[in-house]
């Protein structure tokens, strides 16, 4: 075997010196001009991190003093006009804010309540919508919680995703590894999926949609894709976002806000096989949200033939189609005028 020159030994650690500096110098450069930056989360659909990011730059910030805000998920998001309800309560334009996002829960809720508290603290009133998946399914992080959350909650975190909130603390690029086909997606596409503020003060996350949905749906494979975790669980205790819940009430209620707690309606069929194979939780979710200690009022049981809303009106199992929003509109102001009325 017949070594190397010397000459030729020397250069191959400063090869390998400058290629690891390069690394560096590139994973540096993505983490401060892309991870640390709004840009690239624009290219998502307006989902997890993009989500507080749009609604504190295109709803809070150019508001007034709020008198409403909604949060929850998108079954909210999508139900609500802030315009119109605006009209229902007496408002100015923009004192009612659409919080709520896709993938929304009570843990996103608190952190843009948070980050936003001086100017929301002055509501009236909040309205959080929850969901069954939220309350019992099994906790887990997503990039939201691994990018925002607070230092001092990362360090009370005793779970198995611990690490993964410390070291997402101070390199973003980890944390937004969940948003990274989001992201390319996005650039492929040319741009994000989402559009501008609609006029009826909603953001807009999917275009194209019809005013009608459909007659019938397959709620088997809809529960399936949705609920179908809950139903292999089993034991209950532990599990969901019940105490962030509370906490978050907490919060709304030390800062002199009055809490609507509600659980929007589904679709006639699919509220079948939800109470078929969910028994024990939807008897469960009643009981949680009847134990809540402080909202002003908790509406679980209200169905759409009491609203006058026909399945059509829902573009899936639980989401409104445009003929939804004007009826669940004005359905959450009227609970917004009971309280305020109190």
């Amino acid at each position: 075997m017949i070594d190397s020159p010397p000459s030729i030994r020397r250069r191959r650690p400063r090869r390998s010196l400058k290629a690891g500096t390069l690394a560096l110098a590139l994973l540096l450069l993505f983490e401060f001009a892309v991870a640390r930056t709004n840009w690239a989360y624009k290219l998502t659909p307006g989902i997890f991190v993009e989500s507080i990011y749009a609604l504190e730059d295109n709803v809070i910030e150019p508001s007034p003093v709020p008198t409403l805000a909604l949060f929850g998920s998108s079954r909210l998001q999508e139900a609500v006009a802030p315009r119109l309800i605006e009209q229902e309560l007496g408002l100015e334009e923009g004192e009612a804010l659409n919080l709520a996002f896709p993938f929304g829960d009570v843990v996103g809720s608190r952190l843009l309540y948070e980050r936003s508290r001086r100017k929301l603290s002055q509501l009236e009133v909040a309205v959080i919508g929850v969901e069954m998946w939220d309350l019992f399914g099994e906790r887990g992080l997503d990039p939201l919680q691994e990018y925002f959350l607070p230092m001092q909650e990362r360090l009370e975190h005793t779970g198995k995703d611990r690490v993964s909130l410390l070291v997402s603390s101070f390199w973003k690029t980890y944390a937004m590894r969940g948003m990274a086909g989001y992201i390319f997606g996005g650039l492929l596409r040319g741009g994000p999926e989402q559009g501008p503020l609609a006029a009826d003060g909603r953001l807009q996350y999917y275009a194209g949609e019809g005013r009608d949905g459909p007659e019938i749906i397959d709620a088997a494979l809809q529960f399936d894709d949705r609920f179908a975790e809950l139903e292999r669980q089993g034991d209950l205790s532990g599990r969901g976002d019940q105490a962030e819940l509370q906490r978050f009430i907490d919060m709304l209620t030390a800062d002199g806000v009055t809490v609507v707690i509600v659980h929007l309606p589904m679709r006639r069929d699919f509220i079948t096989e939800v109470e078929t194979r969910l028994p024990t939780i939807t008897a469960e979710t009643q009981r949680v949200l009847a134990d809540l200690a402080g909202p002003a009022r908790v509406e679980m049981e209200t169905s759409l033939e009491a609203l006058g809303i026909p399945d059509t009106s829902y573009r899936d199992f639980g989401h409104p189609a445009e003929a939804g929003v004007n009826p669940m509109t004005r359905y959450i102001a009227s609970l917004v005028m009971e309280v305020r009325g109190r």
